[in-house]
């Protein structure tokens, strides 16, 4: 890292005053399940990864929320890395779905943001903590995505969470899907539910 995202770091450990983000549903983690013909699903997850790795434990405890996420911002990348790669691993084994009966399953092919993406999240993110923009901006908000396919039999299925992840809004949707020949038109799509 440079000395002079050292050197802005620090600043907004000493210099700068705190400034406590509001709270609204852009900070907080969404989840979207697509549930398609077939028992396919396809999970997105999106959430705050400074949260994120600090309600994982991965900054410590000793330090307040700001200066543990401009500790991770200028930590050296291979160790960051490892703390993302932890972050992930814990995750890709607590998120389940249930299936009744005490059937759990985990979701496969997880797609995540690089460490280098997160951490540069963390670095925008502290950097518009220190200009004042702290309370608005997301920086560090990214997507996650998995898919399992469960079968056409299952008539029910339950998400499990791990507590890590925070409040969630979950978005459960179920696409209708056809093909359309080259060049034809869609039939009409209703903007409001009959």
């Amino acid at each position: 890292m440079s000395m002079w995202w050292q050197v802005m770091l620090l600043a907004a450990l000493f210099v700068l005053p705190v400034r406590r983000a509001t709270a609204h549903e852009l900070q907080e983690t969404a989840i979207t399940l697509v549930v398609r013909e077939g028992g396919a699903l396809d999970l997105r997850v999106t959430c705050t990864w400074s949260r994120l790795l600090l309600a994982s434990g991965a900054a410590g405890t000793t330090e307040g929320a700001r200066a543990a996420v401009a500790r991770l911002a200028a930590e050296p990348e291979a160790a960051f890395a490892a703390r993302v790669d932890a972050v992930r691993r814990a995750l890709e084994a607590r998120v389940r779905l249930q299936m009744g009966a005490g059937v759990r399953r985990a979701f496969i092919g997880w797609q995540w943001p690089s460490a280098s993406v997160v951490q540069e999240a963390l670095r925008q993110e502290t950097m518009a903590a220190m200009t004042g923009g702290g309370g608005d901006h997301h920086a560090s908000r990214l997507t996650a995505t998995a898919r399992l396919v469960v079968g056409p039999k299952i008539p029910s299925v339950q998400l499990d969470l791990p507590p890590q992840l925070g409040a969630v809004l979950l978005t459960v949707s179920r696409p209708k899907e056809q093909w359309l020949a080259p060049g034809q038109s869609s039939p009409m799509i209703p903007l409001r539910s009959p």
